[in-house]
């Protein structure tokens, strides 16, 4: 082989192997992969935790009705896109919920029927993004009445505490 071809071979694989880098080309995916679980309960408590884009976001604590587990604490989203929305949650109301686990003692809200008010609302995208700005501005779509209808953007909110 001659030098010219080797130099055009060597050239040709360095820039195969950079297309392949800035492209992630060939690249195993690092997928940071969380469970989507199904939860069913009662809410008895109902407070503010820190969430995304530094947001205090609604967090109701469920006691299981569907396995009789430890109580679930379920991050929802912040209580004024709850009123925006017309999605309201009061202790003694009945959740079925998927969520995804964070390993953090809690489970962020992927979407939620209130089985108690007969509505529905999807928090966050399959990817986990929040649908809601940093600003708190709502991002998705309305809360549906569970038999398919559009809920209106009634006064809902939160009420409630602690309960003992």
């Amino acid at each position: 082989m001659n030098r010219r071809l080797m130099l055009i071979l060597l050239l040709c694989g360095s820039l195969v192997g950079s297309a392949t880098s800035v492209f992630g080309v060939g690249r195993k995916r690092e997928s940071h992969r969380t469970s989507l679980v199904t939860v069913q309960g009662i809410v008895r408590e109902i407070s503010a935790h820190p969430g995304e884009g530094g947001l205090d976001v609604v967090m109701v604590t469920l006691k299981r009705e569907d396995s009789g587990g430890p109580p679930f604490k379920l991050l929802l989203a912040p209580e004024k896109i709850l009123n925006e929305i017309g999605f309201s949650v009061r202790l003694g109301d009945r959740l079925k919920a998927r969520a995804f686990l964070t390993g953090s003692g809690y489970a962020r809200a992927y979407k939620v029927l209130n089985l108690s008010r007969n509505a529905m609302v999807r928090f966050r995208s399959l990817h986990e993004t929040p649908l809601w700005d940093n600003k708190g501005m709502w991002q998705g779509g309305s809360c549906r009445n569970h038999s398919g209808g559009m809920g209106g953007r009634g006064h809902g909110g939160m009420r409630g505490g602690h309960h003992h």
